[in-house]
């Protein structure tokens, strides 16, 4: 698997968007990572894109908010030829609204597709982690390094530290790596 791409300039930012947008599937996994996002005053700070080749870019937005406006991350999800695959994407929209006035077009949500997928088997829909639902189609869940997962439990900012960590970008890689093609294909039948 190649290593995520670390992205902090808005240099760099328009380079890995413009390297996105010109891919052959127009399909990307997007995680947003920050401090309580989806709750009232939480805070983006990076945000994971993985291509269906298993490229993953993660965009430091805490340390250089022009990422999204100025390095493109903005014409990314807002672009309505390119589908953004999340997991559970309620939290990350709102967020992205709220913070940098971001409306996400052409979405797709694995949560939702399980659902959906449950209740057409007459089964009742639940929610389901990212670990859960990996699980439910055999797909890869993200393995969290001990020492980070310990540390995401006891502070609710980690993903607000920097310098960035290698284990760091690993977990926010793994975040969207099953989404494409995994996760998407098994649940859009």
């Amino acid at each position: 698997m190649p290593r995520p791409v670390y992205v902090k300039t808005e240099v760099a930012a328009e380079r890995a968007v413009t390297d996105i947008l010109i891919r052959k599937q127009p399909v990307v996994a997007i995680k947003c990572l920050g401090c309580n996002v989806g709750e009232k005053g939480g805070r983006i700070t990076l945000v994971s894109v993985g291509c269906w080749d298993g490229h993953v870019y993660v965009f430091d937005v805490k340390k250089c908010p022009a990422i999204v406006y100025a390095g493109g991350l903005l014409r990314l999800l807002q672009a309505a030829q390119f589908l953004k695959v999340f997991h559970n994407c309620t939290p990350d929209c709102t967020t992205l609204m709220k913070q940098f006035g971001v409306r996400v077009n052409h979405f797709y949500d694995t949560q939702i597709a399980h659902a959906v997928i449950m209740e057409r088997n007459g089964l009742p829909a639940r929610r389901l982690s990212l670990r859960q639902i990996c699980d439910s189609y055999k797909q890869s869940a993200p393995a969290v390094p001990p020492e980070l997962e310990r540390l995401v439990c006891e502070d609710v900012n980690v993903w607000a530290r920097r310098p960035v960590t290698h284990a760091m970008l690993d977990l926010a890689a793994a975040s969207v790596r099953p989404l494409v093609p995994g996760l998407f294909v098994n649940t859009d039948r």
